[in-house]
């Protein structure tokens, strides 16, 4: 994998600083891989916070509450805030949840 690519088994202060590190250039990413779809599409990810509302969730676990997108770390659950979708422009995550449905996804 790419020295970019985002490791959700750390601890999410980890994932945030490697977020934050390379935002907005060159981009951290992962791979998103919806349930109805075989393809996996390239996701980056810019702007993140660790959640103080959502429990726990599994490493690279998608939750979607209340139009926002979280994703489980080892430590804890971190809000995706800002986020470019593989040949889609930069976005909220609102804006992205808007668009498709992300509720039996995961990342990995």
């Amino acid at each position: 994998m790419s020295r970019y690519y985002i490791d959700w088994n750390q601890s999410a202060a980890e994932v945030s600083s490697f977020i934050r590190g390379l935002s907005p250039y060159p981009g951290a990413w992962t791979k998103l891989k919806q349930q109805e779809q075989e393809k996996q599409r390239q996701l980056k990810i810019f702007n993140v916070s660790v959640s103080e509302t959502l429990a726990q969730a599994n490493p690279g676990k998608i939750v979607v509450q209340d139009k926002q997108l979280f994703i489980g770390t080892e430590t804890a659950t971190l809000e995706i805030i800002e986020l470019q979708l593989e040949g889609k422009k930069r976005m909220t995550s609102r804006e992205l949840l808007n668009g498709i449905a992300l509720d039996k996804s995961k990342v990995n």
